[in-house]
């Protein structure tokens, strides 16, 4: 049932305020009446009429002088916002749903209210989130450092290059349909499309290079880049990725539209890709004057300009072309020889100035700066953030006069010490030391409290300090027959009977004090707080193994410097021989069955 609002005895309920009694109330005070005084001369509340003064104070057009209840967020009629809210959902069940931008174009003469943007989580995968940690990106920005250090490289010949995969089935994103609906559809081209590499280029003073398009295809077709960005080039490959061969074809490309040499020398960032670190490509651009620095894998997301402002809209544009496409050519599907056109209208778009010269901003790359990211964006590799397991076992040998050492220390603080005895005699049991006397009170004298309790204590007699607590009793062996119980008695050591004791050892007993802790002047002590890592500790990966076996894992470094470069051909050649030396395996195998 709703809620209806009943009103205690006693308190005056609200009335409707006049609007023009509230008008006339704020051109008085604008006049020059104080508030109080116009708030009597007109029966008015003194708090609404200052919030109304307020209001017209800030601004010089008229206000509503009254309570406006949605009536500023409508945009549309009832009937205008019906017929609106058919159309939509029509469409939705044609699965030719509208786009937010479409709504909005169609009604432009109006308001949209109902307009939140959405935000949809992006997956990470795990290897991205642990690769992004101080150690990497440093050793990245100390390579670029190097590199402008030695050449000077302005922004106009600082590049970055990376491919990016354009598919005839789109990405329909987010429709306005029904609300309450559980699946909202839309149309696309088809379930699996078929993808083309697009590798783009760009410099952080804003330029680019026309695209390199790669085509899942065997043999060239020219109609493949029809309505094209004027410069495209396009290869094929079976698979439509990116090769080793197709890479060295990209670099003549970016050689034919900047047209430089080992006299005018660029930089070229990008990832560690197979085919970018290539032999033959890493020759072609030493002897081209283009100059190869690698991120550190799985870092693109952060230390990559084109992934960090430029292909997130340019796939936003790409999709609306598809969508557009779709829409004007109802029952067709989109095939390879479309895409260069998409691609054109999205790379107009997408690669202006702005974007080009913020992505190169926002990774730190130009202008240099190796303090852009801070603690908090390397929290994503906490997780499997470990120390190396040798110095961890370099860390856990301490030497054993350390320990002794420290030993030591700890005795000379004042922790007591328990003197721990066996007696293998007949009936003795436990006994008191004989160099350990006892007070009036039956208390031990030697045993004393660590040295910081000892300045707590309070300087209340031992006999009311411990008139409220119990004490042990002792078997009636070692009690004197003229003792009473309210007197604790001495411990005394029964007739030595040398035949049978052997060592003598004896077993201390332990007396705890009760320690009365004064407060400090400024308050009582506060106790400890557990904090919520204590009682869910954040997740931590096990300790490393150590020896790691597989690839070779991939790091940031300049590829044409000469030691690089020579490292990278030795491999390359050890690898071509395994290679050369299984084929020729297979062969007598293959002669032996013959």
């Amino acid at each position: 049932m709703p809620r209806v609002y009943k009103p205690k005895n006693g308190f005056k309920q609200r009335i409707a305020l006049d609007k023009a009694k509230m008008k006339q109330a704020v051109t008085a005070i604008l006049g020059g009446l104080p508030i109080k005084a116009s708030a009597r001369q007109f029966d008015l509340p003194v708090m609404s009429l200052k919030r109304y003064y307020r209001k017209k104070q800030a601004t010089d057009k008229d206000i509503e002088y009254g309570p406006v209840y949605g009536a500023s967020s409508r945009a549309f009629t009832d009937e205008e916002e019906r017929m609106l809210t058919e159309y939509v959902i029509k469409a939705s069940k044609m699965n030719f749903g509208l786009t937010p931008s479409s709504v909005r174009q169609l009604a432009y003469q109006f308001a949209v209210a109902n307009n939140k943007p959405l935000r949809k989580a992006e997956a990470t995968s795990l290897s991205r989130g642990t690769s992004f940690n101080k150690h990497n990106v440093d050793k990245f920005y100390a390579n670029l450092k190097a590199i402008q250090e030695r050449f000077h490289f302005g922004p106009s010949d600082t590049w970055n290059l990376d491919e990016t995969g354009t598919s005839t089935v789109q990405n329909p994103g987010n429709i306005v349909a029904e609300k309450g609906t559980k699946q909202a559809s839309k149309a696309t081209s088809a379930e699996r499309g078929e993808t083309v590499t697009t590798c783009c280029a760009i410099n952080a003073a804003g330029g680019f290079i026309p695209p390199f398009m790669v085509f899942p295809r065997k043999n060239w077709q020219p109609r493949m880049i029809n309505n094209c960005y004027p410069g495209t080039v396009g290869v094929t490959h079976p698979s439509g990725w990116m090769t080793t061969t197709n890479f060295v074809k990209f670099l003549e490309h970016f050689l034919h539209h900047t047209r430089y040499s080992v006299d005018r020398p660029c930089l070229m960032v990008m990832d560690n890709h197979e085919s970018h670190v290539s032999v033959d490509a890493i020759r072609f651009a030493k002897a081209n004057g283009i100059h190869l620095l690698t991120i550190p894998p799985h870092t693109s997301h952060k230390l990559q300009p084109l992934d960090r402002c430029v292909y997130a809209p340019f796939k936003l544009f790409y999709n609306r072309a598809c969508n557009d496409w779709m829409t004007q050519r109802c029952g067709k599907t989109i095939s390879i020889y479309e895409i260069a056109e998409f691609t054109n209208t999205a790379f107009t778009r997408a690669f202006t100035a702005n974007n080009i010269r913020r992505s190169f901003e926002v990774t730190g790359i130009y202008p240099f700066n190796s303090n852009l990211f801070t603690e908090e964006d390397f929290l994503t590799s906490y997780v499997t953030d470990r120390p190396d397991p040798a110095e961890g076992q370099a860390a856990q040998q301490v030497p054993q006069e350390v320990e002794l050492e420290a030993e030591q220390q700890i005795v000379q603080a004042g922790e007591p010490q328990a003197v721990q005895q066996e007696v293998e005699a007949g009936d003795l049991q436990a006994a008191q030391p004989a160099d350990q006397m006892r007070n009036s009170e039956g208390i031990p004298t030697e045993l004393k409290p660590a040295q910081q309790d000892l300045e707590a204590v309070d300087s209340t007699p031992r006999s009311t300090v411990a008139s409220g607590q119990r004490r042990r009793r002792k078997p009636a062996r070692y009690r004197s027959d003229d003792a009473s119980e309210s007197e604790p008695t001495k411990k005394a050591f029964p007739p030595a009977t040398t035949s049978k004791l052997t060592t003598p050892t004896i077993k201390q007993e332990t007396f705890l004090l009760p320690t009365v802790k004064k407060e400090p002047a400024d308050g009582p002590i506060r106790l400890k707080i557990t904090t919520p890592e204590e009682i869910r500790p954040f997740p931590k990966a096990s300790p490393r193994k150590g020896t790691r076996k597989g690839r070779k894992r991939g790091e940031t470094r300049v590829l044409t410097d000469t030691p690089v470069k020579q490292q990278i051909e030795e491999e390359h050649k050890v690898k071509q021989e395994k290679k050369l030396k299984k084929e020729m395996n297979q062969c007598k195998k293959a002669r032996r069955k013959l």
